[in-house]
């Protein structure tokens, strides 16, 4: 199992990457994740900080790689690092990775029209 490198929650990226808030670990969110983490390419661009998802034991469970190539023979697998769980989605819990820009499936965003207001309106908020 590779291993990617942790920031904690609260640091600063001092390698001009844009830092990524990843909501939902649905196959969209692990694809998502798994290249951030260890596609060398994606890695020089993005720096995924957190990860939230409604299943908190979800982001525990150990995942396939399916994403790199590379990666994904022998049933490698790999697990979302603790410094990257975000427990709990709310602005302050949010904030406190300092993500530049949050992505999620639309279905992963069902969040109260305030949360919604307040994370948009404080963070880049990419809805797909």
């Amino acid at each position: 199992m590779a291993s990617p490198t942790s920031p904690s929650p609260s640091s600063s990226s001092s390698s001009g990457r844009t830092r990524v808030g990843v909501v939902g670990f649905g196959h969209l969110g692990q694809f998502l994740v798994e290249k951030m983490l260890f596609e060398e390419a994606v890695r020089s661009r993005l720096e995924v900080v957190m990860v939230w998802n409604r299943s908190v034991a979800r982001l525990h469970e150990a995942v396939a790689h399916v994403a790199v190539a590379s990666l994904a023979v022998d049933g490698a697998t790999w697990r979302v690092p603790e410094a990257l769980v975000c427990s709990e989605l709310t602005v302050a819990a949010v904030a406190a990775y300092r993500p530049d820009i949050i992505v999620g499936a639309l279905l992963s965003l069902s969040l109260s029209l305030s949360l919604f207001l307040s994370l948009f309106l404080s963070l880049s908020l990419c809805v797909v």
